[in-house]
């Protein structure tokens, strides 16, 4: 009961945190935190009931544009290596959610159209300057500068890898007007550069658009053509293009049935481009993609977590949930000292056991324990979020700087007059009443951590840092380090904070619908919960294995489908 009352404040006053940025960006209002099932309501359970899709759970679909990362993959895949990370960056920056494909933060279209013509035509050069690419690209040796017949074989198979779908009668006709090009250069592989920078430049190049065709058995529901089955898959497990064996199912007509999409599934998800995404998946969600620290320690940091994601997901294909259970991690020297850990030899990086030093699993790592790093110290508010909105799904909507009262200074932590003590000075989030309903879904989470620094670093007491009182001494009272999830128990540390996440049914059901969110490029609505329910169920009854849950998501009928909007 206190939970819900405190959701309903939470809700009530839009309020998130007086002085903290947000690291989701805008919530939708909070999904369940009251250990419902997902048959009840699950994570971010909008209130828009279900459609025309009430059993099969089919969602809203909208053009995606290719993120900076799947344009360069699909670049690379078409032209090979001709482009840089410097020149990909002239796209549009991709807003974080915490993913980076959500298309209903992607805008700026002048700005892609832009970029898109310098890129094509950069691309195009340096591909055709390389006579050994050259050739491979074109495919056929032409006889001629007007060899109609060889560009047309080039256009074909060109455009469908370019646009994810064979082109149309009309589409070919219109590139064959390249030749001219080629005429009056007197040179073949100039009707070879207009083709290629015209497709990069096309709208189905640029975008995802899924039409899809009336499904009789739904009403108001579209099924996806084969193609865009292709591209739906993978664009999720690659982050690239359809190869040419997707493709050449597509075409086929074997990528209609949840078994079809399932084995096409299957043999990507042995392709390293598959593990690759797995990774950054993780990467993004639990945000240590980019991390606060120097160049040298952020990198330590990453492998750390890379290798655990690697061995429990990718090489021994254990129970997902592994990833907080574990009980060593894996450092080289300079890491293992920085957590006061078992050393292994210089020069090395081995798993080395935590012992009893209280941590354990992956929320133990520096990675994840710089979520919440502000200011020069961590913020119990940020790290409360991280887990409400990262691990448990529950939306904390952003502060509306409206109804902030006098005095309270957003993106900035709170201060005292008589104290520098972490715990008092936060403790006037819960006297605020617009603002405590919020506070206390999240900083009583973020205090259980506080003996752990913004690197993962185990500290007994506070820096005098951003939020503290000049005038006055710091903190000689030692960390305490006392948490509670409200609703479900108290903790200390990251080792029983995983105790608690693994005794309830909020972290399975929330990974799973992280893993739709990626997948579909948006935040679950409604009538998206019948196929969440779905996966959820699947990815339980296989013992959490990851690859299962995968399977579960590409095979479901719903993924094959979209609203007619």
């Amino acid at each position: 009961m206190r939970l819900l009352i405190l959701m309903a404040l939470c809700v009530a006053a839009g309020c998130s945190g007086s002085a903290q940025p947000d690291p989701d960006g805008a919530g939708s209002g909070p999904g369940p935190s009251d250990g419902q099932s997902p048959s009840t309501g699950g994570p971010g359970t909008s209130p828009d009931g279900p459609g025309p899709s009430q059993e099969l759970g089919a969602g809203r679909s909208g053009p995606r544009r290719l993120t900076q990362r799947e344009y360069a993959n699909t670049i690379r895949a078409l032209l090979g290596d001709v482009l840089t990370e410097a020149d990909v960056q002239e796209l549009p920056a991709d807003a974080t959610t915490p993913f980076d494909n959500d298309f209903s933060t992607q805008e700026q279209w002048q700005q892609v159209v832009l970029a898109a013509e310098r890129l094509a035509e950069r691309a195009s050069e340096r591909a055709l300057a390389d006579p050994q690419r050259r050739s491979q690209l074109v495919g056929c040796t032409p006889q001629g500068a007007a060899d109609a017949e060889c560009l047309r074989a080039f256009i074909q198979r060109f455009g469908r890898q370019a646009l994810r779908r064979p082109l149309s009668a009309s589409e070919l006709d219109t590139l064959d007007d390249a030749l001219q090009a080629a005429s009056e250069a007197n040179d073949f592989h100039a009707a070879v550069d207009v083709v290629i920078r015209a497709l990069l430049q096309d709208t189905e190049f640029l975008y995802r658009v899924e039409r899809g065709t009336p499904d009789p058995e739904h009403p108001g529901v579209l099924r996806l053509t084969d193609f865009e089955v292709a591209s739906r898959l993978a664009y999720f497990l690659w982050q690239a293009p359809p190869d040419e064996a997707l493709l050449d199912q597509a075409a086929a007509g074997k990528l209609r049935t949840p078994e079809q999409v399932r084995a096409a599934a299957q043999r990507m998800l042995s392709d390293p481009r598959a593990a690759e995404a797995i990774q950054r998946f993780h990467a993004l969600w639990l945000s240590y993609e980019v991390l606060p620290q120097s160049a040298e320690l952020a990198s330590r940091l990453r492998t750390e977590t890379r290798a655990l994601v690697q061995r429990v997901l990718l090489d021994e294909q254990r129970p997902w949930l592994d990833l907080f259970r574990s009980n060593e991690t894996y450092v080289d020297a300079l890491l293992a000292e920085h957590y006061g850990l078992a050393s292994p030899p210089a020069g090395t990086s081995k798993w080395v056991p935590y012992g009893t030093s209280g941590r354990r699993g992956i929320l133990s790592h520096g990675a994840v324990l710089s979520n919440g790093a502000h200011y020069g110290d961590t913020s119990p508010t940020l790290r409360g979020k991280f887990v409400q909105s990262r691990l448990f799904c529950t939306d904390i909507p952003k502060p509306d700087p409206a109804t902030l009262p006098p005095g309270v200074v957003l993106d900035k932590p709170p201060t005292s007059s008589t104290t520098n003590c972490k715990v008092e000075r936060y403790a006037a989030h819960s006297e605020v009443g617009l603002c405590a309903g919020c506070h206390q879904l999240m900083d009583p989470i973020g205090f259980g951590l506080e003996n752990y620094d913004g690197s993962g670093r185990f500290r007994t007491m506070e820096p005098k840092s951003a939020g503290s009182n000049s005038d006055l001494p710091a903190c000689q009272t030692p960390i305490a380090g006392n948490g509670e999830i409200p609703g479900v128990g108290t903790f200390h540390g990251p080792s029983e904070l995983t105790e608690l996440l693994l005794g309830g049914e909020r972290l399975d059901a929330c990974a799973a619908t992280q893993l739709y969110r990626f997948a579909m490029g948006r935040r679950e609505a409604g009538q998206d919960r019948p196929y969440l329910d779905r996966v959820i169920a699947a990815f339980r009854g296989s013992g959490h294995r990851f690859d299962e849950l995968i399977l579960a998501l590409v095979s479901d009928p719903a993924f094959s489908r979209r609203l007619a909007q």
